[in-house]
């Protein structure tokens, strides 16, 4: 983050894919044409576009785009089918299994499972319901965090209710809130986490788990398969497609408007300087260039992702 003294070089290497306005002709002519100026389901900068010229780079991206235009139209069959089997494998859980759900049905005392319950569990949580945890591994083991991490990424994929249960009557320990990302690309909420606090560590610690990709959600998928990926300053290049998850946003001309915003909103910390609000409106002016900054990787991590008492 720049205080307004700092000064960063505009963004020059990037790779944004973009599938939902690619046509299959134009993605297949990519395999035969490194002229990337015409394909404008790519967004890069022109010097990055001189540097993709060999066919395995270009493959890289065709699959990439392929597969998620073959994900992005099994969106709504998809959904389905999972919502379907995990209704399925609910109705047998709370019913006591197969044939106490047929008795159950015979005797006109069916158990409908409801989804916002603290008992309703994902397709995971039924495939593995161990959500224990180890009660040899005590917090003063060398092995404790790792095992406590993997519960939480696991606990992850439930609904908010059944987090919240865990954590406070199975654990014992306290949670901090659960949270779900806008995806500007997608226009829907597709990233969940939950923070909690770990009061049987001394020092206590905090645990954030992030939800990772549902098997019947096209979207998550897509976020998988997007080879995308944006610079940050001494860190190196980062997943485009996480990023997105997490809330990078989409709009240049919003972006900016909010660069003036922003210091007041939530504090001096978030305040740019002059050469990075020119970046923007560079950005806008000339296609091409990007319109995102290193800071704006680092907002989306931290917006609204802690509770206002931390």
């Amino acid at each position: 983050m720049t205080d307004g003294k700092e000064k960063e070089e505009p963004c020059k290497d990037f790779l944004s894919l973009h599938p939902e306005e690619a046509g299959l002709f134009d993605v297949f002519l990519l395999l035969f044409s490194s002229d990337l100026k015409k394909r404008n389901f790519i967004e890069s900068p022109q010097e990055l576009e001189f540097r993709i010229t060999e066919l395995f780079q270009r493959w890289v991206i065709f699959v990439s785009i392929v597969t998620q235009k073959v994900l992005i139209s099994l969106r709504t069959p998809l959904a389905k089918l999972g919502c379907a089997i995990e209704m399925w494998l609910n109705l047998l859980s709370s019913n006591g299994g197969l044939l106490k759900l047929l008795i159950n049905i015979l005797r006109g005392k069916l158990v409908l499972p409801d989804t916002s319950s603290p008992t309703f569990t994902s397709i995971l949580g039924n495939i593995d319901r161990r959500f224990e945890l180890d009660p040899k591994i005590e917090p003063n083991n060398r092995r404790y965090y790792a095992s406590l991490s993997l519960m939480a990424a696991k606990l992850a994929y439930e609904n908010k209710p059944f987090i919240e249960t865990t954590i406070k009557d199975l654990w014992h320990m306290e949670s901090l809130g659960f949270e779900d990302f806008w995806n500007d690309y997608q226009k829907r909420y597709p990233t969940q986490a939950f923070m909690l606090k770990d009061t049987r560590s001394k020092p206590n610690v905090i645990v954030v788990a992030f939800r990772g990709t549902s098997p019947f959600d096209a979207d998550d998928w897509c976020t998988d398969f997007d080879i995308s990926w944006f610079p940050i300053a001494s860190v190196g290049k980062v997943h485009g497609g996480f990023m997105k998850a997490l809330g990078l946003p989409k709009d240049s001309v919003w972006e900016l408007i909010r660069a003036f915003l922003l210091p007041y909103a939530k504090g001096p910390n978030y305040r740019e300087c002059w050469l990075l609000i020119g970046t923007r409106v560079l950005g806008l002016v000339f296609p091409g260039l990007s319109a995102h900054c290193p800071q704006d990787y680092n907002n989306a991590t931290r917006l609204d992702s802690l509770p206002p008492d931390l």
